[in-house]
């Protein structure tokens, strides 16, 4: 629920001027023009009658890495999901883990066909090539560790 912060007779003549604006940015949809001169509006606000809005808003929370609640807001009528959203930097660690054992494997590949490859010469270009995947692997470790600190960043920007 939304209560507002100031009583009605104050809050108008801020919300008034709201209005004047939405309603030149609706005539300058309206016109097709990127700019509006001489813009006038007088509009006659009369016989006002004051509510109290209730929107759906629904809130949950999850726990980050350090096990700290973070609060999300889901706005019932548009869908818009407010509140930090932070990625997992421990799964992060633990994907390029994973992906650095599968450089290890293939490394070791690699060194077994050079040892292959001195019996068998066409074998050290297949450790040749293992090799290099054993290097492209390796370094795209880097993307699942540095990916959710990118992520992380950008949202905690949108909070301040």
């Amino acid at each position: 629920m939304r209560t507002p912060d100031l009583p009605p007779e104050n809050a108008w003549p801020l919300a008034q001027v709201q209005l004047d604006e939405a309603a030149a940015a609706e005539c300058q949809q309206a016109a097709g023009a990127q700019h509006i001169r001489n813009f006038g509006l007088r509009a006659d606000y009369e016989s006002l009658h004051w509510t109290q809005l209730l929107l759906p808003l629904y809130v949950t929370w999850y726990t980050d890495d350090d096990g700290n609640p973070r609060m999300l807001y889901i706005n019932g009528q548009s869908g818009v999901i407010g509140g930090a959203r932070l990625a997992s930097q421990k799964k992060g660690w633990q994907a390029a883990g994973v992906v650095l054992i599968v450089a290890a494997v293939i490394f070791l590949i690699a060194l077994g066909l050079a040892g292959v490859g001195i019996l068998f010469p066409p074998g050290m270009v297949l450790a040749g090539l293992a090799g290099i995947a054993a290097m492209v692997v390796a370094c795209g470790a880097i993307i699942p560790a540095a990916w959710p600190w990118q992520w992380n960043r950008g949202q905690l920007e949108e909070q301040v």
